[in-house]
């Protein structure tokens, strides 16, 4: 602001050249006003700045206590002590933080226990077959029901949980309503949520790269993501001296497209393991037999056709059978899934996950058909015809492609050919 006012001045002469008091005083005014301005945004500045060191501060208190204390025990779950078992407190005491075994409770959840997703399958076992990466039931890498409560009840029933939002859930998932759930051991009631916005759960719960929890850019530790926020901080003071009233809105957007994910617990510690209990709820629903076929009650009589059997399709199809309607779904490869089915590795997505989920749609009402070409070896007027509507749900087939430097160049090749 200094600097500001000491270039009007220095403009001044010119303004007396012209001979109007008018432009001195506006050039008075104007520099009066933009070193206010300039001493408002340095203000908020450090204000900002101050809130990221307190945020690197607690995130690094929490790392050195964590360190001292160790809460992961060496089978990579939070270490658990109980009493006798002809004791009358049998329930589990979970290392917390501060070193102390106690119950596990939710209030402070997020600040009691460590962040610790399930690990994948160890890479030696993987190499010897196809199989997914996560560990099947049975496995020792298999979190136990007291770890996934322990993770449930790190999600801190915040005020606007931005995981449900479109910028957390593009499915909009009810995400705090079943971790309280899973918390509270009513796994029925949790899938029961999860069904409510999400067809398909148990190939989000594989597939998705959950922006629900994760940062877009990635950070070993909550203090160097801290750190980071500090740097970030400088930066836009920096900006604050070069715009005019743009400083706060970079902020914003930095903070909260580069520094924070969908999770609110992530702004001061790690987020939430939202994958690894959304995927938990819907294998322990199917293992309990909770997901049965839903035949609806009463049909309306209408038909429709869905052209197209990826998740797209498979999930028009699911709501449209669900209103009563008579679907029939057509595949133009010669198993029903689409991508799900030939586009997504095994290590990924089995392809018996996806084959249950179609034998419960077929159990359902829905008619599958495949080997149909619409507009090839299927006419597409027939099916119109025969239909009350049609609904296309359809990939790209048709590669695109980019007249880029380096395109010719040997060993480029369209991903659409490798699916």
């Amino acid at each position: 602001g200094f600097y500001a006012f000491a270039l009007y001045l220095w403009r001044l002469p010119s303004a007396f050249k012209l001979e109007h008091k008018s432009n001195i005083t506006k050039m008075l005014s104007s520099a009066a006003t933009f070193t206010i301005s300039s001493v408002t945004r340095k203000l908020a500045s450090v204000s900002f700045r101050r809130g990221f060191r307190a945020t690197a501060t607690v995130a690094a208190d929490a790392d050195l206590i964590s360190a001292k204390v160790g809460v992961i025990d060496t089978d990579g779950r939070h270490e658990v002590w109980r009493d006798g078992i002809y004791d009358h407190d049998n329930e589990p005491k979970v290392k917390r933080r501060t070193g102390e075994f106690a119950p596990i409770e939710k209030l402070r959840g997020f600040v009691n226990y460590e962040r610790n997703p399930e690990p994948y399958r160890r890479p030696l076992d993987r190499v010897a077959d196809w199989g997914e990466l996560n560990p099947v039931p049975g496995d020792e890498l298999k979190h136990s029901a007291t770890e996934m409560t322990v993770q449930s009840a790190r999600c801190m029933d915040c005020g606007t949980p931005f995981c449900q939002t479109h910028t957390g859930c593009p499915v909009n998932n009810l995400i705090p309503e079943w971790n309280n759930l899973v918390y509270s051991g009513q796994w029925p009631d949790a899938i029961e949520r999860l069904h409510k916005t999400n067809n398909f759960p148990e190939f989000t719960g594989r597939v998705c790269p959950a922006p629900c929890e994760v940062c877009f850019c990635p950070f070993p530790s909550p203090f160097l993501k801290g750190v980071l926020m500090e740097v970030f901080a400088f930066f836009l003071s920096v900006i604050s001296w070069l715009n005019k009233g743009l400083s706060f809105l970079y902020k914003i957007i930095i903070i909260k497209h580069i520094v924070k994910g969908g999770c609110v617990a992530g702004l001061v510690d790690s987020p939430v393991t939202i994958k690894n209990i959304e995927y938990a709820i819907v294998d322990r629903a199917w293992r309990d037999g909770l997901i049965t076929p839903r035949i609806p009650k009463q049909r309306t009589g209408m038909t429709v056709a869905v052209v197209g059997s990826g998740p797209a399709g498979l999930a028009a199809a699911d709501q449209l059978n669900q209103m009563g309607h008579k679907v029939t779904v057509y595949e133009r490869a010669d198993r029903i899934g689409g991508l799900l089915m030939y586009g997504i590795p095994n290590m990924k997505l089995e392809k018996d996950t996806v084959q249950r989920r179609v034998n419960l749609l077929k159990e359902e009402g829905i008619e599958f058909v495949t080997n149909a070409d619409i507009g090839k070896n299927v006419d597409v007027n027939e099916v119109k015809a025969n239909y009350d509507a049609m609904c296309l749900t359809m990939g790209a087939t048709k590669p695109r492609d980019l007249p880029i430097p380096g395109r010719e160049l040997k060993g480029v090749h369209f991903a659409m050919v490798r699916l």
